[in-house]
């Protein structure tokens, strides 16, 4: 059966990267379309509003990688089991969409090493805040063989994928050391072996991938 989806965004990780991680966790199959350069120029003018990501579905064409990530999210069942669930997944995306929008872009395309270090710094402060209310509110559900760590209740939410995403990006750029949030990190080992994610990051270390 072929796939209802395609995603269309450049090699890199960046604001495609939470939808890729949203389908591979829903194990929702779809076409992972990477542009280059010279596919992206005969390509833009066919897209909304000329950017990318952009979602194909059998109902047309849609941008805006915030609103495609949550929309995917809500359609696989990712956004928890109750209204107090939705409402700390929400914040969890959005923050992580802030910290990559104002704190990540902004160090990676940063040229002057001065300015780049003041922004380093003002980017751990804001980093270090959002960590802290993430951390206070993990929740850790024992069993029998290990124990399963989640940002939201006790099943996996685009929350824990938001954290996936941004914590990648911040131990790149920032030299983050994210043994300092053990809760989130637990969390990320969780989320990193959940069957279909498990194996898309498996093979995307093999690609030619930028952040």
């Amino acid at each position: 059966m072929p796939a209802k989806y395609r995603l269309t965004y450049f090699p890199a990780k960046g604001r495609g990267e939470m939808t890729r991680l949203i389908f591979h966790a829903a194990r929702v199959p779809f076409v992972d379309r990477r542009l280059t350069s010279e596919e992206w120029k005969d390509f833009k003018p066919k897209t909304p509003m000329g950017m990318l990501p952009v979602l194909e579905t059998p109902d047309g064409m849609f941008c805006e990688s915030g609103a495609i990530a949550r929309w995917a999210a809500r359609k696989f069942g990712l956004y928890g089991k109750t209204d107090s669930d939705e409402l700390m997944v929400e914040a969890i995306v959005t923050q992580g969409q802030e910290l990559r929008e104002k704190q990540i872009i902004p160090l990676m395309f940063e040229k002057d090493p001065e300015t780049k270090e003041e922004k380093k710094k003002k980017a751990l402060e804001e980093v270090e805040k959002v960590l802290n209310w993430w951390e206070k509110n993990v929740v850790q559900t024992p069993s029998t063989e290990k124990t399963y760590s989640y940002t939201v209740g006790h099943q996996l939410t685009a929350g824990d994928l938001a954290l996936l995403d941004v914590s990648e990006n911040l131990q790149r750029l920032i030299q983050l050391d994210m043994s300092r949030w053990p809760r989130l990190m637990a969390v990320i080992n969780t989320v990193s072996a959940l069957p279909g994610l498990k194996e898309y990051l498996a093979e995307r270390e093999k690609m030619t991938f930028v952040v």
